[in-house]
């Protein structure tokens, strides 16, 4: 599962990343294919869960590569200074997202505001036509039922019958 930042160590020493957070997407847009498991792999997959080296995980750890044991120090190096770039950039881009917010929620309690009177006017009109649905409903509603009502008795007499017949055998 992709954290906060996520990246691919590579068996030659790079480290790949981008804004999309996704191993998949980071070696989609790399050329990699998804790589085979154990000492064949050609990068791992890192998850950082909150831009401190400390939170560093390998996704998949039960099955490290062959190469991986002698490249530490340069993965270590090269993620505390990525992580670094990567906390500055969300620095920078914190009160730009913040002003991005704020604005689009001011631009949607507008909207509501304009939409509540519609949605009441809407609803009152709704309203209007369910009533003269349901008034032109009712006389067929009653004229079914009056038909319906001599079939009903009917099959409920036959029913009877049928009952009374039944429990005379079964006794």
């Amino acid at each position: 599962m992709c954290e906060e930042f996520s990246c691919l160590f590579l068996y030659d020493g790079r480290v790949l990343w981008n804004l999309t957070h996704s191993h998949s997407g980071i070696a989609k847009a790399a050329g990699l294919k998804d790589e085979t498991t154990g000492t064949r792999r050609k990068y791992l997959k890192i998850e950082c869960k909150d831009l401190t080296f400390a939170s560093i995980q390998i996704d998949e750890p039960e099955d490290l590569p062959s190469w991986y044991e002698d490249q530490q120090s340069e993965l270590r190096a090269a993620l505390e200074s990525i992580l670094k770039q990567y906390a500055d950039y969300k620095a920078k881009r914190a009160p730009l997202d913040a002003d991005y917010k704020a604005k689009c929620a001011a631009l949607y309690a507008d909207y509501k505001a304009k939409c509540a009177p519609l949605d009441a006017d809407y609803e009152a009109k709704c309203a209007a036509l369910d009533a003269d649905y349901k008034a032109k409903c009712a006389p067929l509603d009653a004229d079914y039922e009056a038909k319906c009502a001599p079939l009903d008795a009917d099959y409920e007499a036959k029913c009877a019958a049928v009952a009374k017949l039944i429990s005379g055998y079964i006794e």
